[in-house]
Order: C-alpha cells, then sequence, then structure tokens
C-alpha cells in the first residue's frame, strides 16, 4: 500500500495522541513532569530544581517511569 504523506502524518499524529493519553493515564503527575523536563534535555540538578525536590526523587520517578511504559509494552 502506497501512503501519501499527508496519510503517513495523519496516522503519525493518531499515534502520538494514543501514546500521549497512554503516557497520562500510567503516570502520576510528577512522573508525567520529571518526563517531560527529561525529554527537553534538563539535567537531574535541575529537574530537582524546578520540581522542589532531590536528585534522587528525580531519579526514582525516572526509573518508575520507564518501568511503567515497559510493562504496558507487555500487554
Amino acid at each position: 500500500m502506497i501512503h501519501t504523506h499527508g496519510e503517513t502524518s495523519g496516522h503519525n499524529h493518531i499515534v502520538c495522541r494514543l501514546l500521549l493519553e497512554k503516557i497520562k493515564t500510567l503516570l502520576s503527575g510528577l512522573e508525567q513532569e520529571t518526563l517531560t523536563l527529561y525529554l527537553s534535555g534538563h539535567s537531574y540538578e535541575e529537574m530537582a530544581k524546578l520540581l522542589h525536590c532531590t536528585t534522587k526523587a528525580v531519579d526514582n520517578a525516572l526509573q518508575r517511569v520507564r518501568r511503567k511504559l515497559r510493562d504496558s509494552q507487555q500487554d
């Protein structure tokens, strides 16, 4: 099947929306904020300062994000 650019772009948009909805249901507010900052390129120290927590709390949140997303792929 040959897709035009518009069809592929539309499909990608739907997939992205579904992934975002899945993330919103799987992750806590702190985990979502931590993931957003991480994907924006912030260091653990920067994230901790912005989130008013320790770098260990940032690390723990990102570990939970990884686990939850990995486990959701197995469903």
